[in-house]
């Protein structure tokens, strides 16, 4: 059996690297015997707007599941394998943000959202609130779930970013939360060839 995958990268101008079409196009080589991928690049001013419409155009195109991928993310391994070895509907991979807070994972303490840190990450699967969805695998029945619910899947707030909005409409709705793979890690581009390593540093990767 192959799984169909959606590739979205939700995107408001070109990548930030060339290197990130090879290392793309490479991992889609690699899972060829189990994954029938095929890219979706929409281009919007608003993020969220982007990934609203890779959600509806997944749920018209029936594949199996979404793998978001932002243009300055490039993994370290390849997530479509591996998320697909575990298969659940929501999965997320591990990144550190550019503002420098910390890690793309989010676990709500209170009212509040607070972010991982890279000391703080587990070995195993686990569960948190959110996750930053620059590196993620979500099962297209959830979409088209929250559509025929007529929900708004993405809105970006000042407060809230569009990843945050939609792992609350997920909760409350279906009483779903992201599980995290961890060995899923990347590198998030600032600007070729610097580079955040999933632990926080600075780097340079002359390669890109």
């Amino acid at each position: 059996m192959k799984y169909s995958i959606m590739i979205g990268v939700p995107t408001t101008g070109n990548p930030s690297s060339y290197y990130w079409y090879a290392v793309l196009a490479r991992y889609m080589g690699e899972a060829s015997s189990i994954a029938e991928s095929a890219t979706n690049f929409v281009r919007d001013y608003s993020i969220a707007t982007a990934r609203e419409r890779i959600a509806k155009d997944a749920v018209r195109r029936r594949v199996d599941f979404v793998l978001f991928i932002d243009d300055d993310i490039i993994p370290t391994v390849n997530p479509i394998t591996n998320f697909l070895s575990y298969a659940y509907p929501v999965m997320c991979g591990v990144y550190f943000e550019k503002n420098m807070k910390g890690l793309n994972l989010h676990v709500k303490r209170g009212r509040k959202y607070v972010r991982l840190k890279p000391g703080e990450l587990s070995n195993r699967l686990f569960s948190v609130d959110a996750c930053g969805l620059g590196l993620a695998m979500i099962h297209a029945s959830i979409f088209e779930t929250l559509i025929k619910e007529n929900k708004q899947m993405f809105t970006y707030t000042v407060r809230k970013g569009e990843d945050i909005h939609f792992f609350e409409v997920l909760n409350k709705e279906l009483g779903i939360k992201p599980l995290v793979i961890p060995n899923i890690k990347a590198y998030h581009v600032i600007k070729a060839p610097f580079v955040i390593t999933p632990e926080g540093k600075h780097e340079m990767m002359a390669f890109i």
